[in-house]
């Protein structure tokens, strides 16, 4: 049996000693890091992050590749977002592509769809003790796989990892692949195992695509509200005021999240009455945020990258439509 090695921490200590047993023994591979873990590292210690850095780029060390940072929304456009931002980090800054998620649970009812729309071929996920393909509605399917020969990497000591063989989950999925025909086939939807009210509501609203259209309600927007501030919405917003708001003086955009900016607000120029509004994410983090405007009777959730900007068009005629666009209005 081979083993994976995995390390979570950031910790210089920590992973300096699985660096210098890696140096020791050419045999030894290790899984582990965030693509945020790695940008974090090569802030605060140049030259360690260029030794895992090498380790990287001979695959002897596999990233958690998945969404950008632990613990990420499971929203499936915000991880679909967030996976493909991380695959790009790891693309420029190693040269490498990884072809397997890594992640904790399964999230959302679109989970098997998410992974391939994110490019992956498989996923490994800590709470799984079994393989399985995971089957969607409409059919689609993605392997899942249990790593349970897992072992975590600073408590290998020399005569373990002399005595046994390491691979990634990259090396481990490619073997299991050929195998994995005959598995059983789980289908979906997947939700919160005794969800409250307002998790009800938005596991309905992601099952039926239900998020800012003709339908969205007063209740799907306070369940948004309670989620992301544990049901305090006493002091949850910050208030953005623009000299020159289309919707004139009395309209307020709330925004509820920490270091999203409402940076632009005016009217569509093809003259239909629609507000374009622009935010931006000034403190280096993913993070999903909030906008609401009751004028508009608008109220939608939706996740940024670190220092990206986003245009939301808001139509103008009070049923609460928005989508996002990808050019100057």
């Amino acid at each position: 049996m081979k083993y994976i090695a995995t390390v979570s921490s950031t910790d210089r200590e920590i992973l300096s000693g699985i660096m210098a047993k890696m140096e020791k023994n050419g045999n030894f591979k290790v899984n582990g890091l965030y693509a945020a873990d790695l940008m974090q590292i090569e802030k605060s210690d140049s030259e360690l992050f260029k030794d895992i850095a090498e380790m990287i780029k001979s695959g002897r060390w596999c990233p958690f590749a998945g969404a950008f940072k632990a613990g990420a929304s499971p929203n499936s456009v915000s991880l679909i977002k967030s996976c493909l931002y991380s695959a790009d980090y790891f693309k420029r800054k190693f040269g490498t592509e990884y072809k397997v998620f890594h992640g904790k649970s399964i999230g959302c009812n679109s989970f098997a769809q998410t992974v391939y729309s994110s490019l992956f071929d498989s996923a490994v996920l800590d709470d799984e003790k079994n393989s399985f393909w995971l089957s969607c509605s409409d059919g689609f399917r993605t392997l899942v796989f249990a790593a349970d020969n897992t072992i975590e990497a600073e408590k290998c000591d020399d005569e373990f990892i002399f005595e046994n063989e390491f691979e990634t989950y990259e090396e481990h999925s490619e073997a299991l692949f050929s195998s994995a025909l005959n598995l059983k086939t789980v289908h979906v939807p997947f939700s919160f195992d005794e969800p409250d009210k307002n998790q009800a509501i938005l596991l309905n609203a992601e099952k039926t695509g239900v998020y800012s259209d003709t339908k969205n309600t007063e209740e799907l927007q306070n369940a948004w509200i309670s989620l992301l501030t544990d049901g305090d919405t006493s002091c949850c917003f910050s208030e953005a005021y623009k000299d020159e708001k289309p919707t004139g003086a009395d309209d307020i955009f709330k925004v509820c999240g920490d270091g999203v900016e409402l940076s632009e607000i005016k009217y569509a120029e093809d003259g239909s009455g629609d507000v374009v509004i622009r935010v931006r994410e000034t403190g280096g983090a993913e993070l999903g945020a909030y906008i609401m405007c009751d004028k508009l009777n608008a109220g939608f959730r939706f996740e940024i990258m670190p220092y990206e900007i986003q245009t939301f068009r808001i139509r103008g005629d009070g049923t609460g439509t928005v989508s996002e666009i990808y050019i100057c209005e």
